[in-house]
């Protein structure tokens, strides 16, 4: 736990420049990034997520889904755990090169300018064709058990 670094909320410039400092951004279990998750991207920050079932807990695993990079989304906590010191303990190049990837990757597939018109698609489709379907996922009790 020496090298887990709990921040108060930042100014903005802060947070970008905390993203460049960090080895690895933990995804928070049952709150997980959006705005937050797409900044850490411009700079090519490695979170790891480990998605719950609802959309809030979702938004990280859906943006690495759409830049094609799956590694960093964990199955359980245990897997949370081992991608996170994994990462967290990367030689210097292999940091570099996954830094490169998001950045790469993001730039590439999440911040394009058509990017809009895909969203605009996918809502009219949701709009017009509802789905019915029930969670039978008990995450949130696992989860708390595990703590």
């Amino acid at each position: 736990m020496k090298r887990v670094v709990f921040v108060p909320r930042l100014k903005h410039q802060e947070l970008m420049a905390m993203y460049n400092l960090s080895d690895v951004v933990l995804d928070s279990v049952f709150f997980g990034g959006d705005t937050t998750t797409r900044e850490a991207f411009e700079v090519g920050a490695p979170i790891v997520t480990y998605p719950g079932r609802t959309i809030g807990q979702r938004w990280t695993q859906a943006y690495y889904q759409v830049i094609g990079i799956t590694d960093l989304i964990a199955k359980d906590p245990n897997d949370y755990v081992k991608i996170a010191v994994e990462v967290a303990n990367m030689n210097q190049t292999s940091k570099k090169e996954l830094r490169d990837r998001i950045m790469t990757s993001a730039q590439e597939k999440l911040y394009r300018v058509d990017t809009h018109e895909k969203w605009a698609e996918a809502i009219i489709e949701m709009a017009e064709k509802p789905r019915h379907w029930h969670w039978k996922d008990t995450m949130v009790d696992d989860v708390y058990e595990e703590l």
